[in-house]
């Protein structure tokens, strides 16, 4: 069974929100005062990111804006006494559409069958420069 988890980026401060804070229905952020309660800090914008439920090559959690390197061997044979043979290499970013997580214009990227090809290097959230 899928696990529903998020993380939640701070786009005020442009951090990941510590795990030991909440979040409320609202979208306020809590954190725990001196007396074990919660109280909600204003005028912070938080972007709760979900979980896809499917790791990364290096058994890293891959989230939603999470930026993927795609590496996978290729070889073609081009006739019976030659072939080629290299790496195709591509950074996607994980998007949710059509009821399924995709990296780029890969159809279904996450689900193809091939995660153990893919590599987190970021997230848009903290280097909106990895994908122009």
């Amino acid at each position: 069974m899928r696990k529903f988890k998020f993380k939640a980026w701070d786009k005020t401060l442009g951090e990941w929100v510590d795990r030991h804070r909440s979040i409320d229905m609202d979208g306020n952020l809590l954190i725990p005062n001196s007396m074990m309660k919660y109280e909600k800090v204003h005028g912070r914008e938080i972007v709760l990111v979900p979980y896809t439920g499917i790791k990364d090559k290096n058994g890293t959690e891959i989230y939603e804006g999470d930026v993927l390197k795609w590496r996978k061997p290729v070889s073609e044979v081009i006739d019976d006494d030659r072939y080629m043979s290299g790496t195709v290499e591509r950074i996607y970013q994980v998007v949710w559409n059509n009821g399924w997580y995709q990296s780029g214009d890969m159809t279904n990227a996450l689900e193809w069958g091939n995660p153990e090809c893919s590599e987190v290097i970021g997230s848009v959230y903290e280097l909106p420069d990895l994908i122009t």
